[in-house]
């Protein structure tokens, strides 16, 4: 039973999440005040705070053309060097001239029309060659930053593919997580083996420095222990880049707080759940077969924000399972409404549904040059259903040009085709 959370995370989630504990009081009272009773919020600084508490769910979708403002479609070179498998693809990231796709152990580099360059390095445990968990890239400096599964440091790679180094002082005890690139920080999150009142490290990319460690400050008692403690490291924490600044929120915390050089952190919204919130110390026992939160309690599981919209994920849970709820909250209106459909229609060209479980993941909500991007990889045998079921029709679409230049693409593609990313540029 302890596991089906997990589970869930890791299913909606690949690249995992982290946590992040501000070294604030006021982070630490923001993250706690309304733990239980929805009173005591704390808006005497103007911070927003966004009822969830009242609202009742329906079935309603959340239409495309509502946070998007442009769809391109990318159809990535297939040969017998770039092929990729559905189940082998981990993350994609973006930059101006190219497009880098993780697969398996391998990143594999296109240039931005979906024409295949190379591979990034060679996989293995030779000078230069690494096995990829995980990779950011760091576009001031036209490099590829990948943790290295075998060395438990960062390798450095040019977008030539040649292997610059490693990160000094990068090497870590434990496995990664998690990493992100904001403004010349490297965000690394690990599951630290020997080092648990730790949660994460920033690296200062100019000075390969670490500016900062971010401690674990929960405390868990097992009972089987008789009273030794045990630091509980949860390490989901859904985090974006919104107008230049880094925003994050914690599993278990009801804020969501912005950032824009880890020196100061302050509140950015807070989402009042009142009494059906699950608590840390609600979800720890869970986590250890405890008990089970109580039927109707809801935590918010991620997040991301556009200019019109936030869109949240929320768990709701019913017979010991976490069941998906998508939260809308309209920034002008300030109204929200609560759905069980999951399903982002496409009404802005009729293509491609969304999937809201897994849109949040952190590799598919990426920013380039100010602007936030929505990606998916789209199978062909996928577009070439969607195309035999009729669903395409010029009329009902926001852009009827759009769904024409959609239709042409899908007739040249063949089902052993690699897939086409699917980039939705966000209001």
């Amino acid at each position: 039973m302890h596991n089906i959370l997990t589970e869930i995370f890791h299913k909606v989630t690949p690249v995992g999440y982290f946590v992040l504990i501000i070294l604030s009081i006021n982070t630490l009272n923001s993250c706690n005040h309304s733990d239980k009773t929805g009173k005591d919020l704390a808006n005497d600084r103007g911070i927003e705070v966004i009822d969830l508490t009242s609202i009742k769910p329906t079935n309603e979708q959340i239409l495309l053309s509502e946070i998007a403002e442009n769809i391109e479609y990318v159809p990535l070179e297939y040969n017998a060097e770039s092929m990729l498998g559905e189940r082998g693809v981990s993350n994609v990231r973006l930059h101006d001239k190219y497009i880098f796709i993780g697969y398996i152990a391998s990143v594999k580099q296109f240039d931005s029309t979906g024409k295949y360059i190379r591979d990034l390095y060679k996989v293995g445990r030779g000078p230069g060659e690494t096995f990829k968990r995980d990779f950011v890239i760091d576009s001031d400096s036209s490099r590829v930053l990948v943790y290295s599964n075998y060395t438990h440091a960062i390798q450095e790679y040019n977008f030539q593919g040649d292997f610059i180094g490693k990160l000094n002082k990068s090497v870590i005890n434990g496995s990664e997580e998690n990493m992100f690139y904001f403004n010349r920080k490297l965000i690394l999150n690990y599951d630290y083996w020997n080092q648990p009142q730790n949660h994460f490290i920033v690296i200062d990319l100019d000075s390969y420095e670490i500016d900062f460690v971010y401690k674990n400050y929960y405390h868990y008692i097992k009972p089987e222990t008789k009273g030794y403690g045990v630091d509980m490291q949860i390490r989901y924490t859904s985090f974006k880049e919104f107008n230049n600044k880094f925003l994050f929120k914690e599993l278990c915390c009801d804020t969501l707080f912005q950032t824009k050089d880890f020196g100061t952190t302050e509140p950015r919204y807070i989402f009042n759940l009142g009494n059906i919130k699950v608590t840390y110390a609600e979800y720890s026992d869970w986590t250890y077969g405890i008990k089970s939160p109580e039927i109707g309690q809801v935590l918010i599981a991620d997040f991301f924000e556009t200019n019109p919209l936030i869109v949240l994920l929320l768990g709701k849970y019913s017979n010991n399972i976490s069941n998906w709820i998508i939260a809308s909250y309209n920034k002008s209106s300030r109204e929200t409404v609560l759905t069980s459909n999951t399903i982002m229609r496409n009404d802005f060209d009729n293509g491609p549904d969304i999937d809201l479980k897994k849109g949040f993941n952190a590799s598919r909500v990426l920013t380039l040059n100010n602007k936030n991007y929505l990606c998916y990889l789209i199978w062909p045998l996928d577009f070439l259903k969607l195309l035999d079921s009729g669903k395409l029709r010029e009329k009902t679409s926001q852009y009827p040009e759009k769904t024409k230049e959609l239709i042409s693409l899908i007739k040249k593609l063949h089902e052993d085709d690699n897939p086409v990313l699917m980039k939705i540029t966000l209001k």
